[in-house]
């Protein structure tokens, strides 16, 4: 019962861990972007 309910819940925190990384990087990666292009244009 208790491995039954921890196993997804482990899946899940893990799941959501990765996916706030990725955000994460992207969003990092798009301002980083963002500030070359606006510095170029500038």
């Amino acid at each position: 019962m208790e491995t039954r309910l921890i196993m997804p819940l482990t899946e899940f925190i893990i799941s959501f861990c990765f996916a706030f990384l990725c955000g994460l990087s992207t969003g990092i990666w798009i301002s980083l972007k963002v500030k070359k292009t606006n510095s170029t244009k500038k």
